[in-house]
């Protein structure tokens, strides 16, 4: 004969037995199985949270804890301290469980629980009580690395006054408005890392260049970002004269060919302005006195090409 002696509580047994059992063979096995519902005392008590600084004792508001069933694991309700430091609610009678979820952000939690509160008869009140700290903030980092974006016209080589980026790091959504002095530097004090520098507005007279330029900033080593702007006339249409003559002189190394505005233009040549004076002409990565200037007689077997540029 199998019949229950005992069980836990917060539960009454359905189906408990006895059971008759019957074992006549060696080794054999039977099983026998009882059934229990929860049972859920009359009436309510209640689950008060208290949270206070932990030297103080001033209340903290915001404090979240979860109630949750001791028997079962199920969540009950949530409480969340208010201005006072208080929160409450009416439970049905049973054992839970009250511990912190959530604490507000300047706060370090001293201690949170988990506290077991027994609600063992109507009415009956259980208070569960958290102290917390006041955290300090994080020390903001160190710019160490320092450098500057140099803006500057792009045929001239002038500086800009009145480019406006934007600069923040390489993997962040935040950034930082910067604009250029009159000596077209923009002073950068960062913390080591990649940064993006993106020209959100050109100065008067220019087209901006809104491609972003990726540069790392790195501690002990000065950096320079070089962002150059064309004028707004030059980069809508110029005139382009590409000149091949028999008496050019070819240096090794160096363009094999010309590539120029019409006579008395600017031309733009590896960022070098070169004046001309007439005709066609050599012209190099550098700008010479001595470079040849054209003649009467070169200049008839010149051949000059125009295209847009």
């Amino acid at each position: 004969m199998v019949s229950l002696a005992g069980f836990p509580d917060g539960y009454d047994p359905a189906s408990a037995g006895p059971w008759q059992v019957d074992l006549t063979t060696p080794g054999q096995v039977q099983n026998v199985g009882f059934v229990f519902a929860r049972w859920t005392p009359p009436g309510e008590g209640t689950i008060a949270v208290r949270a206070r600084h932990v030297d103080a004792g001033n209340p903290v508001a915001g404090v979240t804890s979860s109630v949750r069933s001791c028997v079962d694991d199920v969540p009950y309700g949530y409480l969340t301290t208010d201005m006072n430091g208080n929160a409450s609610a009416q439970f049905p009678l049973g054992c839970y469980v009250v511990e912190t979820t959530t604490i507000p952000a300047d706060t370090a939690l001293v201690y949170g629980g988990p506290f077991t509160a027994e609600l063992d008869a109507p009415g009956v009140v259980r208070t569960a009580e958290f102290t917390l700290n006041f955290s300090l903030p994080p020390e903001p980092p160190v710019p160490t690395a320092h450098g500057r974006i140099v803006k500057m016209d792009r045929i001239s080589g002038e500086p800009l006054e009145g480019a406006i980026f934007v600069v923040g790091p390489c993997q962040s959504e935040w950034s930082h408005r910067e604009v250029s002095g009159p000596d077209g530097h923009i002073p950068l004090a960062l913390v080591p890392g990649c940064y993006v520098a993106k020209e959100i507005a050109a100065p008067d007279g220019y087209i901006a260049d809104t491609r972003p330029i990726t540069f790392y900033a790195t501690e002990n080593d000065f950096f320079t970002v070089q962002a150059l702007n064309m004028p707004e006339q030059q980069g809508r249409s110029s005139a382009i004269l590409r000149c091949a003559s028999p008496s050019a002189r070819f240096l090794p190394g160096r363009w094999k060919g010309t590539e120029m505005r019409s006579r008395t233009v600017i031309a733009a040549l590896a960022g070098v302005a070169l004046l001309l004076a007439g005709g066609c002409a050599e012209a190099t990565e550098s700008v010479a006195d001595s470079a040849p200037r054209s003649t009467p007689q070169n200049r008839a077997s010149t051949t000059c090409h125009l295209r847009s540029w």
